[in-house]
């Protein structure tokens, strides 16, 4: 039972086998209990209606748990901080839901500003709407191509309405204005967030998960596997402590040894051309 609280939120989660799926519901619902009693005892009011239970895994029994003599409502999609969890652990929602506010911003930017020039796309693109886009990557990069290619849609249509550029494809647009896809800029996010896991500058789970390789063979040393089996479900391989070893292990061993935060990030830069 692992228990995060970030301001007034709080969320209580539970990793359990199937066969052992009781004792943990059990324990689940004596750990509400306990939040229970601890607000009633402090005169602190539990709001019921945004309180919610999402259940994960195919052999999940979706048990029903009780707040103060309430049941919670079990839901299939949930909000945190922005970020829209699945009960299928596939990003789909969330990367339609980003690709939306992307262009409702675009939109805006766009009836705002009649220029069409490279000198005030660019910028919006940048400083407006990318930030959308690019909000956590490193927890809900897609892996689907329908969903690459949602999110990459906000840049692609944006580039187009560049007056000079609108006659060249995707690849040549990009190309001449010296920008990357927004697939290749959540690599270097992914990649830039392991480094921080790796040299401990942010707390996260992954930190157990990541490990440098104990191999005696030279560079091995800068070297990252994994602390659990290969992932046997397409679903795990997108998760970022999968997709982000390969990508780590190929970058040059000059880059990995870099000891500097903001040196890394230049040498990142540079060597994927973000």
């Amino acid at each position: 039972m692992k228990a995060r609280k970030f301001a007034d939120d709080t969320k209580l989660s539970i990793i359990y086998k199937p066969e052992l799926s009781a004792e943990a519901l059990q324990r689940m619902q004596v750990s509400l209990n306990s939040v229970s009693s601890w607000c009633t005892k402090w005169l602190m009011e539990l709001n019921i209606n945004k309180t919610h239970v999402l259940h994960f895994g195919r052999s999940n029994p979706h048990a029903q748990y009780r707040l103060n003599n309430h049941s919670l409502t079990p839901v299939t999609v949930i909000r945190d901080f922005c970020v829209i969890v699945s009960e299928s652990g596939f990003v789909s929602e969330h990367c339609v839901s980003a690709a939306a506010r992307a262009r409702q911003l675009t939109g805006i930017m766009l009836r705002t500003f009649r220029s069409r020039k490279r000198s005030v796309i660019l910028p919006i693109l940048k400083s407006i709407v990318r930030p959308v886009v690019e909000y956590a990557t490193p927890v809900w990069s897609p892996g689907l191509q329908k969903d690459i290619k949602e999110v990459e849609s906000v840049q692609r249509k944006l580039t187009k309405r560049i007056r000079e550029l609108h006659a060249l494809s995707y690849s040549e647009r990009l190309t001449f204005l010296g920008l990357p896809t927004l697939e290749a800029r959540r690599s270097y996010f992914d990649l830039l967030e392991c480094y921080k896991i790796v040299h401990g500058l942010v707390r996260s789970e992954c930190k157990e998960l990541l490990v440098i390789s104990e191999s005696a063979t030279r560079g091995c040393n800068t070297m990252l596997r994994s602390t659990i089996r290969a992932p046997r479900h397409n679903l795990r391989k997108h998760f970022f402590a999968e997709r982000v070893l390969p990508l780590w292990n190929a970058l040059p061993r000059e880059i990995l040894q870099l000891s500097s935060l903001n040196q890394f990030k230049v040498a990142l830069r540079n060597y994927l051309h973000v």
